[in-house]
């Protein structure tokens, strides 16, 4: 688990207490991973970026082939033998967020939906699992 690594090194640089912080961090990330997963916030979350970066992957292919389209036509109507020139300033910065978009749906995804469940979430779904269990003798 590199995660738990990084934010130790990034929470010593700061000062903070790390402990602490981990600690707390269990039963804060369950209970919203929980609220995530079974009121389809998650999912609403992951599609919402994930077109998101599609809709800037889709605006950068356009804009590169509209730029590639005026080089093509003015070399062959106008004779002139003009080249490709990409504006970095206006394609870079698209790039990064079509990136950004897609690596936080995906880690997004990850967490809510691949990752292996701690031992915090297996102890909090039993205690959740004996709440539902009493629910339903004291209603009989």
């Amino acid at each position: 688990m590199a995660a738990p690594f990084v934010l130790r090194v990034l929470l010593t640089k700061v000062g903070a207490s790390c402990d602490t912080l981990l600690r707390l961090r269990g039963p804060m990330l369950t209970n919203l991973k929980r609220i995530l997963l079974t009121q389809y916030i998650g999912a609403i979350i992951t599609a919402y970026l994930t077109a998101q970066g599609m809709i800037t992957l889709i605006g950068v292919v356009v804009y590169l082939f509209g730029l590639w389209l005026q080089t093509r036509d003015s070399s062959v109507l106008g004779g002139s033998n003009s080249r490709f020139i990409l504006n970095w300033g206006r394609v870079l910065p698209e790039i990064v967020r079509t990136v950004l978009y897609l690596a936080v749906a995906g880690a997004f995804v990850w967490w809510l939906y691949l990752e292996r469940p701690s031992e915090a979430e297996a102890d909090l779904d039993e205690i959740s699992d004996e709440d539902e269990t009493a629910h339903t003798d004291e209603s009989e």
